[in-house]
């Protein structure tokens, strides 16, 4: 989407990437849980969401001497995952990778209690919602997720200010925003700082050398630092780690914000 940078002048993401998640949910896996060849299974979709993080989940393992042991495709919105989970118990998998949308991940985690797939479960981006461990419930515990924004329930001043405001604009409404909100609200952000540097001669070009000055900008918790430079265009390589407490409905933070591995 933004390499390289010459040809891709315009475009920006305001998060690390899904390569940076998946990665960072594979070195959970061998360096934090200190599992020993760990068998890896990899559900996704037949998008290029999907085949991305893929490639990203291959080439990772690849630089831990391992391979996947099991690839399973599911239609985007699926309702039933029983063959997906049935091939996952046949391959022996300790792990699974869960590269979904949000939909399809509540399909898939919900159904693995029903045919005790044993296998313990990680998500990133999409697969990492409040909305999955509520939906899921009991299914859903020991969930990991890898995610670049924080969510509504943050105990920061950022993310209390973000609240405000929206109940400010929604009064009475007190339910959850997810971290595609979060996202929404962290991009106008970047977007607003961008404009105050372009100055009064606001045009694309100044927007763009704006954006491209942003270094270390603090999004006081929202997310980790956003940097952008002349040659990259990607806001970070930051992600933090949450687990499913299903009592409370919530992906719960185990980690600060953790950057990618070389």
């Amino acid at each position: 989407m933004i390499t390289p940078v010459e040809k891709k002048r315009y475009i920006f993401i305001p998060c690390a990437s899904y390569q940076d998640q998946i990665t960072i949910l594979i070195d959970y896996i061998i360096k934090d849980l200190k599992a020993k060849d760990p068998r890896i299974a990899f559900v996704t979709l037949e998008i290029e969401y999907g085949k991305v993080g893929l490639a990203a989940a291959k080439e990772r393992l690849k630089h831990h001497g391992l391979n996947l042991v099991d690839v399973e495709i599911m239609p985007v919105g699926a309702v039933d995952a029983s063959t997906t989970i049935l091939n996952i118990k046949r391959a022996k998998a300790d792990y699974v990778i869960v590269h979904l949308d949000i939909t399809t991940s509540i399909a898939f985690i919900r159904e693995t209690k029903r045919y005790n797939m044993g296998a313990r479960m990680l998500g990133d981006y999409y697969s990492c919602d409040e909305d999955i461990v509520r939906a899921a419930g009991s299914a859903a515990k020991d969930y990991i997720g890898s995610h670049t924004f924080n969510s509504w329930y943050d105990d920061t001043p950022a993310m209390a200010e973000l609240r405000n405001v929206t109940l400010k604009y929604e009064p009475g409404d007190p339910k959850m925003r997810n971290r595609y909100y979060i996202q929404g609200w962290v991009m106008s952000m970047i977007f607003a700082e961008a404009m105050k540097r372009a100055g009064k001669d606001l045009t694309p070009e100044n927007m763009i050398e704006a954006m491209e000055s942003l270094k270390e900008f603090d999004t006081n918790g929202l997310s980790a630092p956003i940097t952008y430079t002349p040659t990259n265009h990607k806001a970070g390589e930051y992600c933090r780690l949450f687990k499913a407490d299903v009592e409370k409905g919530r992906m719960v933070p185990i980690s600060g914000w953790v950057k990618v591995a070389k």
